[in-house]
């Protein structure tokens, strides 16, 4: 082999230019050697089913991760914390009962005595007013010493002079005389305020009856249908309501023709 040698720029060495002859000679070996073997033979032969250091170190990585706790071989418990509360059940998914429903009591209308209806001063003297037909109470007028019905037909007292009481006895005990006109101490005369006051509400729906037809009936008629005479009935009518029961009629026709 010529051996040439090699001048550096320095000229303070020089390297034979042998070395680099070698090296490409061992370069030329190493790539044949190569091509003429199996490239797999290198490779590090494992036994199948073994697991490879890098598969153990990725399950040791997993189960502290994923906190899993190893059991028995060939099963795995998983613990994973629970991150969302399960939801509530809505009130409006909740089932709705079959059971027949027992239906609540209504209420009606609670009874009232006359006595708890006209408990109070103002109520009774509305009644007094009205010429109520109640024997709940009566009144005294303190001017004249006199006691009379709620029903009685004398002239209005004024409110000042008048004075309530619950029974005839607490009057009497009061100072007070019963009424020769409406005879409040009379149970007789009680029963014919009773009936003097059926009679005249028959003849008022009689007459609004008759009105929505837009007949009249006569004041005879009207009085034979209440028993009583016309001179009497005609009266009795105006006292209670304070109309003749022509006027009354009268009354019921224009309220019908306003409608």
């Amino acid at each position: 082999m010529f051996v040439m040698p090699h001048i550096n720029n320095d000229d303070s060495s020089y390297v034979p230019d042998v070395w680099f002859t070698n090296q490409a000679d061992n370069t030329w070996d190493d790539l044949t050697s190569f091509l003429n073997s199996d490239p797999l033979a290198s490779l590090p032969s494992e036994e199948v089913g073994t697991p490879s250091w890098m598969e153990e170190f990725q399950l040791e990585q997993y189960i502290e991760a994923q906190l899993i706790s190893p059991v028995e071989p060939g099963q795995i418990e998983v613990t994973m914390p629970l991150l969302v509360s399960p939801p509530e059940p809505s009130p409006s998914l909740s089932p709705v009962s079959t059971a027949p429903r027992t239906p609540s009591p209504v209420a009606g209308p609670v009874p009232v005595s006359e006595q708890d209806r006209y408990d109070s001063f103002d109520a009774r003297w509305q009644a007094v007013l009205d010429r109520a037909q109640t024997s709940s109470f009566v009144y005294g007028v303190v001017s004249t010493k006199i006691y009379c019905r709620p029903t009685c037909p004398s002239r209005r007292p004024n409110r000042q002079n008048v004075a309530f009481y619950d029974t005839n006895e607490q009057a009497t005990q009061a100072g007070f005389r019963p009424c020769k006109r409406c005879r409040p101490d009379d149970a007789a005369g009680e029963a014919a305020e009773q009936r003097q006051a059926a009679a005249v509400e028959r003849a008022k729906s009689l007459i609004e009856e008759r009105s929505k037809n837009g007949q009249r009936i006569p004041l005879d008629k009207l009085a034979s249908q209440s028993g009583l005479s016309t001179f009497y009935f005609h009266r009795v009518f105006k006292r209670r309501t304070g109309f003749t029961p022509e006027e009354w009629g009268k009354l019921c026709r224009e309220r019908l023709a306003k409608r």
